[in-house]
Parts: C-alpha cells; sequence; structure tokens
C-alpha cells in the first residue's frame, strides 16, 4: 500500500481534487464515471485517491517503468478490477490505450 512505502505522494488531495470535482459534477460524468490516465503512478497515491472518489462504472488505467510501481500498481489491480497498470513509459499511452475511450 502507497501509505506504507515511505513516499509520500506530492500535492496528493489537490491534485485529485482538481482533476476529478470539476467533472464529477455534472450528472452524466456521475452516471458514466469517467476514464483517467496517471502517466506516473510511482506508488499510487494519486491513483488511490482518484478510486476512492471514482463511482463504480468508472476506469482509472496507469502507467510506469519502475519494478517496484509495477509491483505495487498488480497489488492495486487485485484489489481494485477498475484499475490498471501498463509496464510501459507514458509516452506510449498512445498505443497501451488504442481502443479505450479516454
Amino acid at each position: 500500500h502507497a501509505r506504507n512505502s515511505g513516499h509520500v505522494p506530492v500535492q496528493e488531495l489537490e491534485a485529485v481534487e482538481n482533476l476529478l470535482v470539476p467533472a464529477l459534477q455534472r450528472e452524466e460524468d456521475l452516471r458514466n464515471g469517467g476514464v483517467y490516465v496517471d502517466g506516473t503512478f510511482g506508488r499510487g497515491g494519486h491513483s488511490r485517491s482518484i478510486l476512492e472518489r471514482l463511482s463504480e462504472d468508472g476506469r482509472l488505467y496507469a502507467f510506469d517503468v519502475d519494478p517496484a510501481a509495477i509491483a505495487a500498481g498488480r497489488e492495486l489491480e487485485r484489489e481494485d478490477p477498475r484499475f490498471r497498470i501498463f509496464h510501459r513509459p507514458f509516452g506510449e499511452m498512445r498505443e497501451a490505450l488504442e481502443g479505450v475511450r479516454v
């Protein structure tokens, strides 16, 4: 869990609130859940905050190349079916998410 890794996500609350609150204020976005991407997963602090606020229909995709980050992401995949981690650099986001409406 990111909270126990010794890593403290920088401006976690501000980043997540600024991303989600304006979008989630619209009724159709609440119903649809939305699809979000975390381009630098790290230990998952921001991703976990997004998932806490995301509806059951929402999806979150994350990217990282660090093996420790991927291990943390695989753990989160087991915990939450709305989440998927890609062991790829964020520069390959377009190819990895081809066919996903983001």
